[in-house]
């Protein structure tokens, strides 16, 4: 069992700041440098690092050691979790039945012979000083000032750790803590392995995107700049949780979570570039975010058209549902191909640099706001209550437009009526701390009209997919079936789509959000 206390510098530590401390009743040994470097290794799903496991391979200078950490314990600065440890010969590194039998057996119960890579790699120069009491070894002292690197970003690292060794219990730690008190030191709740993690994932800078989201709630009398802040980085913080898992595709809620942060993101930013935000420096932030929710979008999409897809085989007799195999095929080569788009993208440097403008923004107090153009004698808008109902109401106008010639409507112009139902629903939401309980029920409604619109358009591209392979299947029966079907709920759901509409562009639904923004 590993036990240590980790803390990380607020400023630079110096060998000789710690070498002058008193330890009394322990003594520091003679001081050691070694140069360490780590190798964090993982599968592509990422099955250890996910369960809070840890391998790693570590160079010392002279042996490499395997190491595999299990999950342990936090509590404030003291880390505790179970370890294996042993030194492996450098032939042995690639190849897991040369392993110690131990951790070789441990990883193997863990993923199974699934391959494993390179994820993190870490780079270290460690000082380090053992200390004893009464002669007895009791632990080791470290320095560490180093570099984390995960996917061509690094991430640096400054800290002490005091890790028990020998006849070393819990009082001697918290002794030698307390000795190391006047030192510029914080406690470190993460371990290196889950900073890489967090490197990997785009995610290094949660704690900080969590505290921003909490900082100023969305109130009538809040600074719209930074209650719209918050609320921004709330969504950050889903981005970066879905992230890891759309990347790996473990599962596909990842995706469809990734790209529902992203326009929540995007809408959000959307009007507070009309209000508070410099319109340019949100044009740049929006427009990366349409990049990635375009490809996140192509995933998403066929992901959906795949699982209704099986639910409807899955009604068939299976020799019957093998008809469908032509469609089914064309989805899942669509699916692959922005699967691969989609990887790339995550990986690119740009996307890579929206995320770190993003984090920026969303962390940085009064960043963004817009230069005031005021004349002498006028009053800046900055609460919420000088925006919101103008938002609100601005975006139910656009929605309202569609009441010319709803019962008669083209399908794309329900379509867009769709989109504008959602981005009045994104504003709603961007506001709702601040309104009354009421907007609760307007969501639930806007809520319906846009699913009923968006079973009408998949049903109209599922009708458009269906022809296309058609063309190289005429003769397939069951596929004009299916098609009849989708032209069956297209057109179903075209007739009723005009009443669907009309709960929102009636007057007991503009009543009702007008007495909302009455009451900011």
């Amino acid at each position: 069992m590993e036990r240590e206390a980790k803390y990380r510098a607020t400023e630079r530590i110096k060998p000789k700041q710690i070498e002058e401390l008193d330890f009394t009743p322990y003594v520091l040994g003679e001081r050691q440098t070694v140069e360490l470097r780590d190798t964090i290794l993982d599968t592509d799903q990422q099955t250890l690092t996910s369960g809070k496991y840890s391998l790693r391979v570590r160079h010392d200078g002279t042996q490499l050691l395997l190491t595999l950490k299990s999950p342990g314990e936090v509590s404030g600065a003291v880390h505790s979790r179970p370890e294996l440890e042993a030194p492996i010969t450098a032939t042995a590194r690639d190849t897991r039945a040369d392993w110690p039998p131990e951790i070789a057996a441990a990883v193997a119960d863990l993923i199974g012979d699934a391959a494993l890579q390179p994820l993190i790699q870490i780079r270290n120069r460690r000082r380090s000083w053992q200390i004893t009491r009464d002669g007895e070894h009791v632990g080791e002292l470290a320095l560490d000032r180093g570099k984390i690197t995960a996917d061509d970003r690094s991430l640096a690292f400054h800290e002490i750790e005091i890790e028990l060794k020998g006849t070393g219990n819990d009082s001697d730690l918290t002794t030698i803590q307390e000795r190391l008190a006047t030192l510029p030191l914080v406690a470190e709740t993460r371990s290196k392995t889950e900073r890489g993690v967090q490197l990997y994932d785009h995610n290094e800078h949660r704690d900080s995107i969590k505290a921003a989201a909490k900082r100023s709630p969305m109130t009538p009398t809040a600074v719209l700049a930074e209650a719209g802040r918050s609320l921004l980085a709330k969504n950050m913080v889903k981005l970066h949780d879905a992230w890891p898992i759309a990347r790996t595709g473990s599962d596909p809620e990842g995706v469809h979570q990734m790209r529902v942060a992203t326009r929540r993101l995007r809408a959000n930013l959307a009007a507070l570039g009309e209000t508070v935000y410099d319109p340019e420096l949100v044009r740049k932030l929006r427009r990366g975010l349409r990049e990635l929710a375009t490809d996140l979008g192509a995933v998403r999409d066929t992901d959906v058209f795949l699982a209704t897809l099986d639910k409807y085989a899955a009604k068939l007799d299976p020799l019957v549902a093998e008809q469908l195999g032509p469609l089914q095929q064309m989805l899942i080569e669509r699916r692959a191909a922005a699967r691969t788009a989609l990887l790339t993208a995550l990986q690119r440097k740009k996307t890579a640099n929206l995320a770190k403008a993003l984090d920026e923004f969303v962390v940085t107090e009064g960043a963004g706001v817009r230069e005031s153009d005021l004349e002498d004698g006028e009053v800046e808008r900055t609460l919420v209550r000088h925006w919101a109902g103008g938002l609100l109401w601005s975006h139910y106008e656009r929605v309202r437009a569609y009441e010319i010639g709803i019962g008669t409507a083209a399908y794309e112009t329900l379509h867009q009526l769709r989109i504008e139902i959602k981005h009045l629903r994104y504003t709603l939401e961007l506001f709702q701390d601040a309104l009354d309980d009421e907007a609760a029920s307007l969501l639930g409604q806007l809520v319906v009209a846009q699913d009923h619109l968006g079973d009408l358009q998949d049903a109209v591209v599922a009708i458009d997919l269906v022809d296309h392979v058609l063309v190289d299947h005429p003769d397939n029966g069951l596929l004009h079936a299916y098609r009849a079907e989708q032209v069956s709920n297209r057109d179903r759901l075209a007739s009723t789509a005009p009443n669907i509409a009309t709960t929102i562009l009636g007057l007991p639904f503009r009543r009702r959000l007008g007495s909302l923004i009455s009451k900011l």
